[in-house]
């Protein structure tokens, strides 16, 4: 698909979910090297390493229009993790426009306008840093950019762009959506407390390791829809607001209709009214 205008954010993700899964990537997959993806190209694509003059250059393509043999180039000079998410930039130029050369700027980085930059670098976040991976990350990592820069081999710039162009609550806005609670049994990943003795699984994110002690409550999860929720698998009978069957750990009845644990807690539009 070659685009030739502007196009949202939302079609743009759906455009590049789709283009990895065509290549069978999934989120079991992560994190990504992108210098191994383009070798499924490797008959019309070839890619080199080499110094630039300036470390302000990330990279460039040249796509053949003939699609005989297109040429990437990726400055030596910068890191590895900087690599990674220049060679998925214009893996996305080789995916999404026209046939030419395009040079790429980090100055196109943050400055930049809906056309073919932005849409290359919306594209290699979302290919390196899926939206709800990232999401689900950033809570496990408490915000950590250095943990996060390490877990999906980007930049640390990169992951704090990622961070800002989704609206994550900084990591200071994160620890005041919980409160302290003394000997309590939570989940280690959502931090949801109501554990009840036998659970095997959270209810809310399907978590099966616990800890007993001290811990934390996270300040709010919705109730979820006025509908009986159940596990299709051991007919156990689940709260409304449970995704997952404490049982079992099967996804519940009501598992589609309820948005991700992750979501209802880590977007500005979204905060609790507490805060």
């Amino acid at each position: 698909m070659v685009l030739n205008g502007y196009v949202g954010k939302d079609k743009l993700y759906e455009i590049i979910n789709d283009k990895l899964l065509s290549l069978g990537i999934t989120e079991d997959c992560y994190p990504l090297d992108s210098f191994k993806i383009v070798e499924a190209y490797k008959e019309k694509l070839q890619i080199e390493l080499k110094p630039f003059p300036t470390v302000l250059l990330g990279g460039l393509l040249y796509k053949d229009p003939d699609d005989v043999m297109s040429i990437m180039g990726i400055n030596s000079l910068k890191s590895k993790k900087a690599q990674n998410f220049d060679v998925m930039h214009e893996l996305c130029h080789y995916w999404l426009h026209p046939a030419g050369e395009h040079l790429c700027y980090d100055s196109n980085f943050i400055y930049q306008n809906k056309g073919i930059e932005w849409q290359a670098n919306e594209g290699a976040a979302q290919a390196l840093m899926p939206k709800n991976l990232f999401k689900q990350m950033y809570i496990y990592f408490n915000g950590d950019t250095n943990k996060l820069s390490d877990h999906f081999i980007v930049s640390k710039t990169a992951v704090e762009y990622r961070i800002k162009n989704l609206r994550l609550l900084p990591p200071s806005k994160l620890r005041g959506l919980l409160y302290k609670t003394k000997k309590a049994r939570h989940c280690t990943i959502c931090g949801n407390l109501e554990i009840k003795q036998g659970d095997n699984y959270c209810k809310i994110c399907g978590n099966f390791y616990f800890f007993f002690g001290t811990g934390y409550k996270w300040s709010v999860y919705g109730d979820g829809p006025a509908y009986v929720n159940s596990c299709p698998e051991c007919k156990l009978l689940l709260d409304q607001n449970a995704r997952y069957c404490r049982r079992c750990g099967s996804t519940s009845t009501l598992f589609h209709s309820l948005r991700p644990w992750y979501e209802d807690l880590m977007t500005m539009e979204d905060t609790p009214a507490c805060l």
